[in-house]
């Protein structure tokens, strides 16, 4: 009986850390999405700077293999906070009428 309840605490451990990290990522996602949206709306970012970066997670804003590399088993939060960053930048390109 001990052995099974040892195996039940430490399976609630296990998805309680989960749970710590995916609230992590997803809260670092909200935040790097405020972060770039206050530097295109206060003008901070030049728009060479936002093409570039626009063209850079436009390209790598779907790579499940880098995502997994970084984040392990939390990837998908990573994309998701990939394509929040994207759309930062994509909404600073439709304001300044710059080229998708």
């Amino acid at each position: 009986m001990s052995m099974l309840l040892q195996l039940i605490s430490a399976i609630l451990f296990v998805i309680f850390i989960y749970f710590l990290m995916s609230l992590y990522m997803g809260l670092l996602g909200k935040w790097s999405y405020k972060r770039v949206s206050k530097k295109i709306q206060s003008g901070k970012m030049s728009d060479k700077a936002l093409i570039r970066n626009y063209n850079k997670f436009k390209k790598s804003k779907d790579s499940k293999i880098i995502a997994i590399l970084i984040c392990g088993i939390f990837f998908k939060s990573f994309i998701k906070f990939q394509n929040c960053t994207f759309d930062a930048y994509k909404e600073g390109m439709i304001q300044r009428n710059l080229p998708l």
